[in-house]
């Protein structure tokens, strides 16, 4: 295969990882502040989105602005419509070797987001959107799966997927461990708002009702910590996303030798790390191991392109 193909077909289920998680936590973060504590004010919620987006807004900038930029603006590379752009066209160069209803549902995708009113964003259709985007994300995936051949072009897809999957649990993890923090600063009575925000990460990351019949108890934050980053049987864990990064460059890269600074080598040797981690090693500090397992993540993609997909 060629590097350029490989290197579509992994950007495009990146973006499509990115747009989903996107959409989920957007939703989840707006729309629960309804039936909010008092605690949880607007300025915190769009905060934490604009935080976990990583786009930037003048600060006391309108609601409207802040959910227009981080949706539907065409002129940020870090907007939902822009993930969703950038999948296309990364589908595009590779449409030879995908299948015709992939290619579809993608372009159909990419249509119903750049053409979505930004008048009737919040006005009208918010929620609609939101929903709409993680609804047509698993169709997608639901083609990469049934309509394409298990072998290396789905392979450098599922690869991408998985790794975007685990940097965007880092980040929705980060983003609300840091209103957890802001919580107990200003108000350190606080535990039924902890709880609260601890459930919208858990519920951001579809992990809230498995959480609870895994643990047979309400959440907390010690338990969505060690669910989200040990739990191996859970899709959305980090230690699992890396499970399928080692199993997907193995189909890319089957039987060959692996040597120190290999993109296999380096997965191997995170997911023994989170293996063999516990919550008692973490609980203490988590924001100190998200940010060097990110770093593991950052310095992954790196190698992967330096091995793979550089041409």
């Amino acid at each position: 295969m060629l590097a350029r193909v490989a290197d579509n077909l992994y950007w495009m289920g990146r973006y499509l990882e990115r747009s989903e998680h996107l959409a989920r936590f957007v939703k989840i973060q707006y729309f629960s502040a309804l039936d909010a504590p008092y605690s949880h004010k607007e300025e915190m919620v769009l905060r934490s989105l604009l935080a976990m987006s990583a786009i930037e807004a003048p600060e006391q900038a309108p609601e409207e602005e802040v959910l227009y930029r981080i949706c539907l603006e065409k002129e940020n590379a870090l907007s939902l419509c822009s993930s969703v752009s950038f999948a296309r066209t990364n589908a595009r160069g590779a449409r030879d070797m995908i299948s015709a209803e992939l290619w579809e549902n993608i372009n159909k995708f990419y249509h119903y987001v750049t053409s979505f009113p930004a008048e009737g964003l919040k006005s009208r259709g918010m929620y609609e959107f939101l929903q709409q985007v993680i609804m047509q994300t698993s169709i997608i995936k639901g083609s990469i799966e049934n309509t394409l051949l298990h072998d290396e072009v789905w392979a450098f897809i599922k690869f991408g997927v998985s790794l975007e999957r685990a940097f965007q649990v880092i980040r929705i993890t980060q983003t609300k461990l840091e209103d957890v923090a802001r919580i107990e600063h200003s108000a350190p009575n606080s535990e039924p708002v902890e709880n609260y925000q601890i459930s919208t990460l858990l519920a951001a990351t579809e992990g809230f009702d498995m959480s609870r019949r895994y643990y047979k108890a309400p959440p907390s934050r010690r338990n969505a910590l060690e669910f989200l980053s040990f739990n191996t049987e859970f899709p959305r864990s980090i230690t699992n996303c890396v499970l399928h990064m080692q199993e997907h460059i193995q189909r890319i890269n089957p039987g060959k030798q692996t040597g120190k600074g290999s993109v296999e080598f380096m997965i191997g040797k995170l997911l023994s790390h989170l293996q063999y981690l516990t919550i008692e090693e973490i609980e203490a500090d988590p924001s100190a191991f998200l940010d060097e397992t990110q770093e593991t993540l950052y310095r992954i993609g790196e190698q992967m392109n330096a091995n793979y997909l550089k041409y």
